[in-house]
């Protein structure tokens, strides 16, 4: 009489989150390699943020991710996996940081393209929700940094003295790793001299 043995076999869950909402995240790509660095498998992860490498003969393992989710950063670290146990579910979990831009208002004179300062801008989400205030220094420039990449909108709240308020609500993207520039201009008041 013939007998086979069958070999022992298991998985590896990664399940992969915002760093910091811990919100699952999708489309995450990894590369599975065995003992001898021999790549063995590969996936993305799916709407709840997870990806399983199933059907594993027993021994040492490292996965690595080779795409990260849109609008995050790179995590290429080699992590390491044992299995060790047959119908072992390795479950591991892992982070991403959100890719960061920013958003550089520059305010000058319509006519003399002198900055200018004390200008008042109101940032909101792409939902319409406030996000800050900033005011521009001497050089007509505010900053808003820290970013996620995105829709943003920005607004002119309060200008300088002698100068007319442009209240227009305008739309602003934010892009991975880099500050987007923006020059408004500001029209000086204008008044009427009548002469008797």
């Amino acid at each position: 009489q013939k007998r086979t043995n069958t070999p022992a076999k298991a998985s590896i869950e990664i399940v992969k989150v915002d760093g910091g909402s811990k919100t699952p995240l999708q489309g995450a790509g990894f590369r599975l390699y065995d003992a001898s660095n021999k790549q063995v498998a590969e996936g993305y992860t799916d709407n709840n943020g997870k990806l399983i490498f199933s059907g594993l003969r027993l021994g040492s393992y490292t996965y690595r991710e080779f795409k990260a989710p849109d609008g995050y950063v790179l995590d290429d670290t080699a992590y390491s996996a044992a299995l060790n146990k047959n119908g072992q579910v390795l479950k591991v979990t892992r982070e991403n940081t959100p890719v960061k831009g920013g958003i550089e208002i520059l305010k000058v004179d319509a006519d003399t393209k002198q900055p200018l300062a004390g200008v008042v801008f109101r940032l909101f989400d792409a939902n319409g929700s406030r996000i800050a205030d900033g005011t521009t220094d001497a050089n007509g420039k505010v900053t808003f940094s820290g970013l996620r990449v995105g829709k943003y909108f920005y607004q002119e709240i309060s200008t300088a003295d002698g100068y007319v308020l442009d209240p227009e609500l305008k739309t602003v993207y934010v892009r991975a790793g880099s500050t987007t520039e923006i020059e408004w201009t500001n029209s000086a008041e204008c008044g009427q001299i009548q002469i008797i």
